[in-house]
């Protein structure tokens, strides 16, 4: 699995400021996550798995090394993943087994006129855009249909 966040909120609190160069050491070590080893077993091969909101906290104190760092990381991040997905809910967690199974919720939701799911289609390059009509996301949808038979 490819492992890609789309934004990291990291908010670092302490006494004393933290100097430049430990927060960029910390947050290069959680940009090289293994997402192979965050999501073994949770995941099946070629699974899309979105999740729209992750909250996460941990601490660290300033002595703390990048390598540790980064494996508490991958261990807290699994964690949290694991929770999304007990959760089950549909508007945070969303689970495609392939992209046919996206473009057919695509169709079926846009028909409907529902857009909550847009912003996994978009990032699936099924949509070029999020907001946009329902209309406008079938259309989208048909469009591959017909260029991807």
């Amino acid at each position: 699995m490819s492992l890609a966040i789309d934004r990291l909120r990291a908010r670092f609190n302490s006494r004393l400021p933290l100097p430049a160069a430990l927060r960029d050491e910390w947050l290069a070590v959680l940009a090289d996550a293994d997402g192979d080893a965050v999501s073994a077993g949770l995941v099946a091969s070629g699974e899309w798995l979105f999740i729209a909101h992750l909250p996460l906290a941990m601490r660290w104190s300033v002595d703390a090394d990048a390598p540790t760092v980064g494996e508490q990381w991958q261990v807290q991040l699994r964690q949290a993943i694991e929770q999304a997905l007990a959760d089950d809910d549909d508007t945070q967690v969303i689970r495609y087994r392939g992209r046919a199974e996206a473009l057919a919720d695509l169709l079926y939701r846009s028909a409907l006129g529902e857009r909550r799911r847009q912003w996994a289609w978009q990032r699936m390059h099924l949509l070029e855009d999020v907001g946009v009509s329902g209309a406008q996301a079938l259309a989208a949808g048909i469009a591959i249909l017909v260029g991807e038979p």
